[in-house]
């Protein structure tokens, strides 16, 4: 008899054993249609964060968000979070409040930011002359109908600000007597206040020419034709960024080269992030999309040394001195830092 139970104990004590020590089986994963992540969670950790802001929606940016999308920056060790921004303003705000890392945009900001005893570099010139082109409404055909008209920028003391004040110039306009200058938002906004009727005119990047066209604007001067240097658009940091991770800045601008590469016979996908990142429709807009491509490739990212425009700069400090008085405190030097590129430049990227 207590054999018996001395059996039936170590059974339940067995029983019990098994229950507590029982791993019920793995289900298997759900279906997904999305896309199987390319970095896994153990590389995701080594990922060097940076955080990089795009002043506008046009062409210049198009690299980065290619390669952001396509994972080019999780394959050079990059965990990149993209902040679009309406503005050159906004964007030196950004990096000013260290909410940004790297902004793509043009010098005017950065130049009034450094009048203000802010330490930001342009280290990298995406585009050195000015690229904008001047629509207004359809009833404005010349010069002197332009006189007394509404015009619309991004912000004041923006890069849309100084070109369209050059650009009036260039016409022999007063932009202080002859026109009204307001400050609407990006291309987008500003194309919108111009079909709405409440501005007259707008400066807009060649890659939004065929919109303009479509709703019947007229392109009154194209300010390539100017061929005067123009810091339009390039790479900004903080210079403390520069100094002390200089490699982390080195391996971004390679790989956005490395995408803008990689977009000259990557048609299809390029065209598809393109059209989503502007707003287009791949079909009825493919002239637009197709425009916008060409242009990395003959307007942007087209110099074989990529180096910000210190001539431009100086000239535009010139055209800024008038309404913000402490510029005449700086030179274009003070703005500029080229040993990212002069490194790269031996490196052999450009070639």
């Amino acid at each position: 008899m207590r054999h018996s139970i001395v059996i039936f104990v170590l059974a339940v004590l067995l029983i019990l054993f098994t229950a507590c020590s029982f791993t019920p089986p793995a289900l298997p994963p759900a279906e997904s249609s999305a896309p199987q992540a390319v970095v896994s969670l153990e590389d995701n950790a080594k990922l060097r964060p940076l955080r990089v802001c795009l002043s506008f929606q046009t062409a210049p940016a198009l690299p980065i968000i290619y390669a952001e999308e396509t994972g080019l920056f999780e394959q050079a060790g990059l965990d990149v979070t993209i902040i679009q921004l309406d503005s050159g303003t906004t964007a030196v705000t950004s990096l000013i409040a260290g909410e940004a890392d790297i902004c793509s945009m043009g010098g005017a900001a950065v130049l009034n930011a450094a009048a203000a005893g802010e330490n930001l570099k342009m280290f990298l010139g995406t585009s050195n002359k000015y690229e904008y082109i001047l629509v207004v409404e359809p009833s404005i055909q010349t010069v002197e109908e332009l006189s007394g008209a509404v015009l619309a920028i991004s912000d004041f003391g923006s890069s849309s600000d100084v070109a369209l004040r050059a650009a009036l110039t260039e016409l022999g306009l007063d932009a202080e007597n002859d026109v009204t200058i307001v400050t609407v938002g990006g291309t987008s906004a500003r194309l919108a206040a111009l079909e709405a009727g409440s501005v007259q005119g707008t400066l807009i990047s060649p890659g939004s020419l065929p919109r303009a066209v479509a709703i019947g604007l007229n392109p009154l001067l194209d300010m390539q034709t100017l061929d005067i240097p123009y810091p339009n658009n390039g790479l900004v940091a903080p210079a403390r960024l520069l100094e002390r991770d200089p490699e982390i800045v080195k391996t971004f601008v390679r790989a956005v080269f490395d995408a803008r590469e990689a977009m000259r016979t990557d048609e299809a996908a390029s065209k598809r992030i393109i059209a989503d990142y502007l707003g287009l429709d791949p079909e009825s807009d493919a002239d637009l999309v197709d425009l916008n491509h060409q242009l990395l490739f003959t307007r942007y990212y087209s110099e074989p040394e990529p180096y910000p425009t210190v001539e431009g700069l100086q000239i535009m400090i010139e055209q800024l001195i008038a309404e913000n008085p402490a510029m005449a405190n700086i030179t274009a030097e003070q703005v500029v830092d080229t040993r990212i590129v002069d490194e790269l430049v031996k490196e052999g990227l450009f070639d």
